[in-house]
């Protein structure tokens, strides 16, 4: 240890050297290898603060600098370190999914200036200060967001580098063209401003796409459970969202092979909730042609006869609903009329009979929807599907479960329901099936509680008018081309109308009621040309403006 304390006397005396003096220490290192030396400070020359304290205090002070030096060489390296070990991390899903709903929003806002910018050009009204503004504004924000592409995505993207030199070329010229806007041609700005558009998508979709891959392969390759759910929860968040143009990822879907992934993991996964989560996120990507037929090519609709039918496996009500979900989604009216399924005749036996059986002992009211919605799709989307609705007796056992929720039943439920009798009723063979007397009371139950309904919202309101057109249009083709037609105008078709009263809801559905009418004089006026013309006459009040004259087989309005 070096001495603590001098006397005035002891300059003569040689200084002891301290082991960790200057000249032992080793030149400092730098945060870059070309950098100078670090300063050394000496601090093992005597302190006159020092004097009088142990020499233990002056040995800590002389190494305070071996002892941080390390630390503080950290602290110098520390932004170049963190900026390596960024670019050499892997994207993981996490990230992925993060970076991609960033993206989606950055999308969205771009693609609304591109539509601003061609609003103004197809529109020939625009002034000469405008149109330099807002493709100046479209140049920047173009710019802007490449420059977040190239410094956010740090994986490898197939000719990325290539579009974002196209997409900068064209900003630039772009720019170039902005003082000399006025001599250009209408046809030729709009030509380039689509061309630009299209570049940014095309160098959007790769980027979604590359970025999804990183998801479903995470999904195919997972081994344990939590990310596995992670992951599929993923998938069902992105998809969820209905985003369209730029910020649409169902292209990325389409390509990255997600059907066949989410099939495989409701194939092989041994738990019940992770089948569910991969049926949920089949539902929401589902929603395309492209998909639809992926689907399809993978066995998908097999796969979901399987699990609705509880084949191999014991199910829970969580993934039967999910299954139903995919089923409902795939088999849905928005499709387009000229929307099949290849396989979907095959299973159709065992689906309607699985399917009216969940809805039978479910106590889900959400699940008992879809199982309605599921059934309504069916029979529009195969005719032989009213088969197996008869033979099962669908139409009685989802009306008694639907009459068991009371009074407060959702309106979407009463319209699944009417129309599912409105599809069957267009073939006669089911005419005597639906004028089952329980039958012809539920639909003249649910017309006297919707009609006059208020509800609060437009999807609700809109639900209402299809569930009474429904009805109406049901009994019309009942009476008009059934041989109980008579019976049913007597004893339920004119106790129904005959509480109307003349409001803006009769109003509303006056076009569909005079429908009713005008079928009921073609078949009962026919009818009573066969029948006896001397029979009496029997007028029916409906209400205030409307009378029904019945002779036996024949009524006017």
């Amino acid at each position: 240890l070096s001495p603590v304390t001098r006397t005035p006397g002891d300059d003569t005396l040689p200084r002891a050297v301290s082991s960790q003096s200057p000249q032992n220490v080793p030149p400092g290192s730098t945060s870059t290898p070309n950098g100078s030396p670090m300063p050394v400070i000496d601090v093992s020359q005597p302190s006159p603060q020092l004097s009088g304290h142990s020499m233990s205090v002056e040995h800590w002070v002389e190494n305070l600098r071996t002892e941080y030096c390390h630390e503080v060489l950290s602290t110098l390296q520390s932004k170049s370190v963190a900026a390596e070990v960024t670019k050499s991390m892997k994207m993981n899903a996490t990230l992925a999914a993060r970076l991609i709903r960033h993206l989606q929003g950055k999308a969205m806002d771009l693609e609304r200036t591109f539509i601003e910018v061609e609003t103004l050009l197809c529109g020939g009204g625009w002034e000469g200060e405008s149109l330099p503004d807002a493709m100046g504004l479209l140049a920047d924000n173009v710019t802007a967001f490449i420059d977040y592409l190239e410094r956010k995505v740090l994986l490898e993207v197939k000719d990325l580098g290539d579009c974002i030199v196209n997409n900068r070329d064209m900003v630039a010229d772009l720019r170039g063209a902005l003082p000399t806007i006025d001599d250009f041609e209408m046809e030729s700005l709009v030509e380039d401003i689509q061309l630009l558009k299209r570049c940014v998508l095309i160098t959007v979709r790769r980027v979604f796409e590359n970025l999804l891959k990183i998801i479903v392969g995470s999904i195919e390759d997972s081994r344990n459970d939590l990310i596995l759910r992670a992951n599929l929860w993923t998938i069902s968040m992105l998809s969820n969202f209905e985003y369209r143009g730029f910020s649409s990822l169902n292209p990325a879907f389409e390509a990255c092979d997600t059907v066949r992934v989410l099939l495989l993991v409701v194939v092989e996964s041994a738990y019940p909730s992770i089948r569910a989560l991969a049926l949920r996120a089949l539902a929401s990507v589902c929603s395309t042609e492209v998909t639809i037929r992926q689907l399809e090519q993978a066995g998908g609709v097999e796969i979901l006869a399987e699990v609705i039918a509880h084949r191999g496996v014991k199910r829970t009500e969580p993934e039967l609903r999910e299954a139903v979900s995919v089923l409902a989604q795939i088999t849905a009216p928005w499709h387009g009329d000229e929307h099949k399924l290849r396989d979907l005749r095959e299973c159709l036996e065992s689906l309607v009979e699985s399917i009216t059986d969940l809805a039978c002992w479910t106590k889900c009211c959400q699940t008992l929807l879809l199982c309605t919605a599921c059934l309504n799709n069916l029979s529009r989307l195969e005719a032989t599907s009213i088969y197996s609705l008869m033979a099962h007796e669908s139409i009685g056992r989802v009306r008694r479960a639907i009459e068991s929720r009371g009074p407060a039943v959702s309106v979407f439920l009463h319209e699944q329901m009417t129309g599912i009798m409105l599809n069957m009723v267009a073939n006669k063979k089911c005419h005597y099936h639906l004028s089952n007397p329980a039958i012809i009371n539920f639909l003249g139950r649910v017309f006297h509680a919707r009609f006059y309904a208020t509800l609060p919202s437009r999807a609700e309101t809109l639900a209402q008018r299809r569930s009474v057109k429904n009805i109406l249009h049901t009994l019309s083709r009942l009476i008009h081309d059934s041989s109980l037609g008579v019976e049913i105008l007597r004893k339920n078709v004119v106790p129904i109308f005959s509480g109307l009263h003349n409001t803006s809801s009769a109003r509303e559905f006056e076009r569909d009621i005079s429908f009713l009418s005008r079928k009921l004089n073609e078949s009962l006026g026919q009818r009573s040309h066969e029948g006896d013309e001397d029979s009496e006459e029997a007028p029916l009040v409906l209400n205030s403006s409307t009378v029904y004259h019945c002779r036996k087989h024949e009524s006017y309005v």
